[in-house]
């Protein structure tokens, strides 16, 4: 098989069957391919709604539904088709990684797989992504840092300047070319690549988990790569719900803040980086309380100090089937 897409839901059973009605024809046109959906142990009707939406559209000859029995989150789910796949007689040369909330561009797979097959090093790749009014939405990225971390809490034009090579998201460039890492939300990755490097670590939840594949991979001196040909429509947030600012951070984000860094950089690394993050969003939300600005991020700063310096965060049994 060349490709296997592999979609993760999490209770957004119709947004599935929508993005569906995008991503099977480009399937069909290719042939050797096939959708693996993974249902996360939804507490709803998901499961039924899938397998009825997928015979009444006949679908079946290119899509598999597979109940999960746990909610391991995003990495987990995704890990539940790779092992599918790698277990049967034809294991798939790539996956697509695609949100629930997500669905591709006509000739975006095509364009993944001609680009990968024009750059036989490039072992994951991701592609150009927007909301349905055609706003562009952040696609490639830097790997976070300690100095990424005080940028991103401070939130100060001058100090953003001065660290702007830090700064974790970066304009999608004009042209395809190398990046530190692009979205789980639309990734296509090597079989190669997980044979090397291994599967999503599942101790993340959700969140910052394609962050630490793609580090592995560039570890392992795998090229990861953008392609501005492949675009992707993304609603964003509708599992999680993330999409309302006024909500506060959940738990399970400190959580995989937590475990990135303290992989990438040590335990030590990542005391100091928490006292300074810590200390730069207590300036911002100074400066934001003087200036009578409203705060994006309810109660962070409380929540941040009680989860990285009062206990560990706890992972939350919801979610985990979206990229924000």
């Amino acid at each position: 098989m060349k490709l296997a897409v592999v979609i993760v839901n999490y209770r957004t059973a119709r947004h599935v069957l929508q993005g569906l009605e995008h991503t099977v024809p480009q399937v069909r046109a290719l042939g050797d391919a096939a959708i693996f959906v993974v249902d996360n142990c939804s507490p709803d009707d998901s499961v039924a709604v899938l397998r009825a939406g997928i015979e009444a559209r006949g679908y079946g000859d290119c899509v598999r539904l597979i109940p999960s029995p746990v909610n391991g989150g995003f990495g987990a789910g995704n890990n539940v088709a790779f092992r599918a796949s790698l277990a049967s007689d034809d294991p798939a040369e790539c996956f697509f990684l695609l949100n629930p909330d997500a669905w591709p561009d006509p000739g975006c797979l095509r364009a993944l797989l001609s680009f990968l097959d024009e750059h036989p090093a490039v072992g994951i790749a991701g592609g150009r992504m927007r909301d349905e009014q055609g706003t562009e939405q952040a696609s490639t990225f830097r790997f976070p840092t300690p100095w990424s971390e005080l940028e991103g809490h401070l939130r100060l034009g001058v100090v953003t300047r001065l660290l702007r090579e830090h700064v974790v998201a970066r304009a999608a460039p004009e042209r395809s070319g190398p990046v530190d890492w692009v979205s789980g939300a639309s990734m296509v990755i090597r079989r190669r690549v997980v044979e090397q490097v291994g599967m999503f670590d599942e101790g993340f939840f959700l969140y910052f988990e394609e962050v630490d594949l793609c580090r592995r991979a560039h570890d392992a001196d795998v090229p990861i790569w953008f392609v501005r040909e492949a675009g992707v429509v993304h609603i964003g947030g509708v599992a999680t719900g993330e999409s309302d600012k006024t909500r506060r951070v959940p738990e399970y984000w400190f959580a995989s803040r937590a475990r990135y860094l303290n992989k990438a950089f040590g335990a030590q690394q990542l005391l100091a980086t928490n006292l300074v993050a810590a200390s730069a969003f207590a300036l911002h939300r100074a400066r934001t309380l003087l200036g009578r600005n409203e705060q994006r991020t309810p109660h962070y700063l409380r929540d941040f100090v009680r989860f990285n310096f009062v206990r560990a965060p706890r992972r939350a049994p919801g979610g985990g089937a979206e990229r924000g």
